[in-house]
């Protein structure tokens, strides 16, 4: 998010800080090891909202007033 420049207060909010200051360190001590777990884990959710929403649209759609069975 910081690398997106979402803004620091909407991160702190997002990972519940009360501290601004906290969430400072965070940021500043994610390490690449992390920044590329997170970019995996990023990838994966993508994936995987794409897949649902492709899911979503081959769902055979009933026509209105169809009675069910």
């Amino acid at each position: 998010m910081d690398n997106n420049d979402v803004p620091i207060g909407a991160i702190q909010k997002i990972l519940g800080h009360e501290n601004r200051t906290t969430t400072e360190i965070y940021l500043h001590s994610i390490g690449n090891a992390e920044r590329d777990t997170i970019e995996i884990y990023e990838q994966a959710i993508q994936k995987s909202l794409i897949k649902s929403l492709i899911a979503k649209k081959e769902e055979p759609r009933q026509m209105p007033g169809a009675m069910h069975n």
